[in-house]
């Protein structure tokens, strides 16, 4: 199994001294092609390479073996399916003080510095807990409150669950059930039944865990995540598509920011 190690490197450079580097594993270079600066050969070691990225260069790549360098105008971002870079090394300058010390939420992280990741945020005196920051979509940044992207990890969960928040954040998660998003619905799940339905608990009909009304119009933490006639309990969002009731969504993520 890959392990994606992210590796801070703290290089006293003069001219360069507010400045740090940190290296990246796994990215797409493809992305990066028409941001090259200026390319550097015959360059022996990384930390000349760095001594290069001045004024509007924010990233670099260093080949030992070529020993060429390039400078970049735009950052890396992490990209934790590409496969691991075996040749090339890639570092991504971070100036002191682009990080806020202890930022409450995502809406705080610049997106034009930063990329969409795991970031910890500190939305109150003494609590802190990693979130997925998004900010690639437009008007963000956004905080990722739920995402499914397949079946691995069970929704069909109590409310102590629901309400730590269970996953991991580079996967299908969710995060906490702070934010009231559902008109004024309570957020209920099938050991704590907060709807209006007076004959049933929405959550245990419909295997789940959301703002249920009596029941609802979406259901995007139905346990079961395949098509078929268990659609009620399953990704569901009603007339979704025009045409189509109670299509089944294969992803979802829910975003919000203040």
């Amino acid at each position: 199994m890959d392990f994606f190690i992210l590796i801070v490197l703290f290089l006293y450079i003069p001219g360069l001294s507010a400045s740090s580097f940190t290296r990246i594993l796994r990215t797409s270079l493809d992305d990066s092609v028409d941001d090259v600066l200026l390319t550097y050969v015959n360059i022996t070691h990384h930390v000349d390479c760095a001594k290069s990225c001045k004024s509007n260069c924010v990233a670099f790549t260093y080949e030992p073996e070529t020993k060429e360098c390039r400078t970049f105008a735009k950052r890396f971002c992490r990209n934790d399916t590409a496969e691991k870079l075996a040749t090339v090394m890639l570092f991504v300058k971070v100036e002191k003080g682009q990080t806020p010390a202890n930022p409450s939420d995502c809406n705080e992280m610049d997106p034009d510095v930063f990329c969409s990741g795991v970031y910890r945020i500190t939305p109150s005196a003494g609590v802190s807990f990693d979130v997925y920051c998004d900010m690639e979509t437009d008007n963000g940044p956004w905080t990722v409150i739920q995402n499914r992207q397949n079946g691995d990890e069970e929704f069909f969960r109590p409310w102590d669950d629901y309400k730590k928040g269970f996953g991991n954040p580079l996967g299908n998660f969710w995060l906490d059930d702070a934010m009231n998003l559902h008109n004024g619905m309570q957020f209920s799940t099938y050991d704590r039944d907060n709807d209006v339905k007076n004959d049933a608990s929405c959550a245990s009909i419909n295997q789940g865990g959301w703002w249920y009304r009596a029941c609802y119009d979406a259901n995007l933490n139905g346990r079961i995540y395949v098509n078929g006639s268990d659609n009620s309990r399953s990704l569901v969002w009603d007339y979704f598509y025009p045409d189509v009731q109670w299509p089944h969504m294969m992803k979802t993520r829910m975003l919000v920011k203040h």
